[in-house]
């Protein structure tokens, strides 16, 4: 996380002909890229105006203790919870998720736009058949890649 939020960041910035602020910037990912993507974006609200979650990994399974090894660790880690207790009104998010996700990624990617939309916070939620795989994703890196240039 501090890699992310703070060094590569910084380098990405100094490096590149960037919008050096939380309006250009958007993050996002696939699976547990968009688990990573989430927290990132839940925990840093001040570093990214957008942030996609795209068949998210949004554990809920109390057996995957190497992810959430203590109820401490999920209040800070987990994007359910981190939802719940944290300002997000600036940010825009987009989640979706196949229908037949082999994972069952499907009602906690519900769940998460339900507490967003409670919030107030913009949230889109795209629940399309398919699964976790690169066939249900594939057809949509444009619709993706739309949101994340698309202007604050």
């Amino acid at each position: 996380e501090d890699f992310l939020a703070t060094d590569l960041i910084a380098y990405v910035d100094a490096a590149y002909p960037t919008i050096d602020d939380r309006t250009g910037r958007s993050v996002g990912g696939i699976s547990m890229g968009g688990f990573a993507a989430l927290h990132l974006a839940f925990r840093h609200p001040d570093l990214f105006a957008r942030v996609g979650g795209h068949s998210p990994a949004l554990v809920t399974d109390p057996e995957f203790t190497w992810l959430y090894p203590d109820d401490e660790t999920a209040a800070t880690r987990n994007p359910l919870l981190v939802a719940e207790s944290t300002h997000l009104a600036d940010l825009t998010v987009h989640l979706d998720v196949g229908e037949q996700d082999q994972w069952g990624f499907e009602p906690p990617t519900r769940e998460l736009a339900e507490i967003l939309d409670d919030r107030g916070i913009d949230v889109v939620l795209d629940v399309s058949p398919g699964g976790h795989d690169v066939s249900y994703w594939a057809p949509n890196v444009e619709e993706y890649l739309r949101f994340y240039g698309a202007s604050t």
